[in-house]
């Protein structure tokens, strides 16, 4: 999974470690 700043639009972090899809995702603006 890639994680983009929607401000930058650059790649922030890459999350690894599933190997099947993902159905969902959250997030928190504050952490």
């Amino acid at each position: 999974i890639f994680v983009w700043s929607m401000k930058t639009g650059r790649l922030l972090d890459v999350l690894s470690g599933h190997e099947g899809p993902v159905h969902g995702l959250m997030f928190s603006p504050i952490n």
